[in-house]
């Protein structure tokens, strides 16, 4: 009364005297329709494995679904902690003895550790013949141990033992690949949803902490997220500008200029440029704002943005710009005094460094020769030239609180040592804070170590918070530095300081005074000894 599956194929003949006969093939298919069926239904487990909320949980549903679809009533899956180095036990049909809940991956004996290692499958038809056997309750009499891998990364390892000798037939080994190979996927699945969700829960909170504001506007150009920062410069609740237009936050005057930079962006263009917005209050903003498209499949979806508010560094080029104007109106006498003033005042604190450290003071001078050079050549007016001019004369006047044998130490610095140097442009400022100078040369003197990244110190200022004067600074004290001797190394010279502004353009250094600097040395520049 056995019921089997059977596959039947027949054939028509003729016999010699024209009578019809049929020949009929009858195939048992019942084993290869049963290992057709528990295949299909280990894919459909797929399906459930994706709701599981943990990695036990997934465990626990692989090691029933070997019970239930292939037979196996000794199954165990271990999870394998990258971390630790070390397989634990996920789930498993039977109570597993507690000095085999844990193998360590450099274990010496075990079937469970080898194959981690190993990374291929093994199967042991006898244990009793097999040294790495280790004897848990003394009924396995087989083996059949397969590794769980994404590409070549372990996950876990799946186990399984039956009291028969050779207890597993092909079908079964295919059966259990099958089923490893469904778990591999689900709890690698879980792993990237678990990291999916951590990165995007410290992406929340990286954007809701920065000092910059964030904004996101759709294909229609409105407001679809800002962040706290934005919101508080800005003078609005976030909720309010949502739905707003970008353009209509920014002074009416400039507005031309945004959209023309919309247009470019909807052709996939990012941008960097300067703009003043309005905030709720009426109050003018100025900010340096970077904004990126997001394309789709090709097609512009939006914009996503990031705003500095460098109303500081503004508000101190324009204070430069009226102490120029208040000096210049008292008449040329009165000019040339302040001059000689302010010449005494630089020769003496010149002088000061050059009797502790006479390299620090020819650097300043050679250091100063490139600055102003590369200044002229980017078209500042005269007054903001001399600033430069200054602040290039005395930038390292902070080293003058810097032990002298730190200075002239030909090897390398310990990190104590490098601190002790890094601190010498707030040295600086505290210095020259007190001079009267017609120029903010403190501040000038103080930024010349930021770079545009925020890789810089002091205090690790970005782009739009650093002053054009620093920013000429930094990069002719770079050129200078690499180019002639220092105490810890010989000089690398002109070609090799070039590669190095070049290659960081943008990056550190500014842009437009790299391409100045470029051009004045293609023009023929040259130290002079000072």
């Amino acid at each position: 009364g056995t019921k089997l599956r059977v596959e039947i194929s027949s054939t028509v003949i003729r016999d010699p005297r024209g009578g019809v006969r049929t020949i009929a093939q009858i195939l048992d298919i019942t084993e290869r329709k049963v290992l057709g069926e528990r295949l299909e239904a280990i894919y459909e487990l797929g399906h459930s494995l994706i709701l599981k909320r943990d990695r036990r949980s997934i465990a626990r549903r692989i090691v029933e679904a070997a019970k239930e679809l292939i037979g196996i009533e000794d199954c165990a899956l271990y999870l394998f902690d990258g971390k630790r180095k070390a397989l634990s036990i996920g789930a498993s049909t039977l109570p597993v003895p507690v000095k085999y809940r844990e193998f360590p991956l450099d274990s010496e004996k075990g079937i469970i550790p080898e194959v981690a290692r190993t990374k291929e499958t093994i199967y042991v038809p006898d244990t009793s013949q097999d040294p790495r056997f280790l004897l848990g309750t003394g009924e396995t009499r087989s083996e059949l141990c397969i590794p769980l891998l994404i590409e070549d990364r372990l996950i876990g390892v799946l186990n399984a033992e039956s009291p028969r000798i050779d207890g597993f037939s092909a079908a079964d080994r295919q059966l259990l690949a099958a089923l490893a190979a469904r778990g591999t996927v689900a709890l690698e699945n879980f792993r990237l949803r678990e990291e999916t969700a951590r990165l995007r829960g410290l992406n929340e909170q990286i954007v809701t902490t920065l000092n910059e504001g964030i904004i996101l506007e759709n294909e229609q150009e409105l407001i679809t997220y800002v962040n706290p920062a934005a919101a508080r410069m800005l003078g609005y609740p976030e909720e309010e500008l949502l739905g707003k237009r970008w353009s209509a936050l920014v002074l009416e005057e400039e507005r031309p200029a945004i959209e023309a930079k919309m247009v470019e962006r909807r052709a996939g263009v990012s941008d960097q440029y300067e703009t003043t917005l309005l905030t709720k209050s009426g109050k003018r903003l100025p900010v340096i704002m970077s904004s990126s498209p997001l394309m789709e499949s090709g097609r512009y979806a939006g914009t996503v943005a990031a705003f500095t508010d460098i109303t500081k560094r503004v508000n101190a080029e324009n204070a430069l710009v009226d102490s120029l104007a208040k000096t210049r109106q008292t008449g040329g006498v009165r000019i040339a005094e302040v001059d000689r003033c302010l010449d005494g005042v630089v020769e003496a604190l010149e002088a000061t460094i050059d009797l502790r450290d006479p390299y620090t003071a020819s650097h300043q001078i050679r250091v100063t020769q490139l600055a102003v050079a590369i200044a002229r050549e980017m078209g500042l007016p005269k007054e903001r030239i001399e600033a430069v001019r200054y602040a290039s004369l005395i930038h390292d006047i902070g080293k003058l609180s810097v032990p002298a044998e730190i200075l002239a130490r030909p090897s390398k610095l310990n990190d104590t040592e490098f601190a002790i140097i890094k601190a010498h442009p707030a040295q600086a400022h505290l210095i020259l804070k007190g001079i009267n100078f017609p120029w903010p040369v403190d501040e000038i003197v103080l930024q010349h170590h930021e770079r545009l990244d925020g890789s810089g110190y002091p205090n690790g200022l970005k782009d739009g918070e650093i002053m054009l004067e620093a920013k000429i600074l930094a990069v002719a004290d770079v050129v200078e530095a690499m180019a002639s001797h220092r105490p810890y190394r010989p000089a690398l010279g002109i070609r090799q300081a070039l590669i190095e502004i070049v290659g960081n353009k943008g990056k550190l250094y500014d842009p437009d005074a790299v391409d100045a600097c470029l051009t004045v040395f293609e023009n023929g520049f040259s130290f002079k000894s000072g």
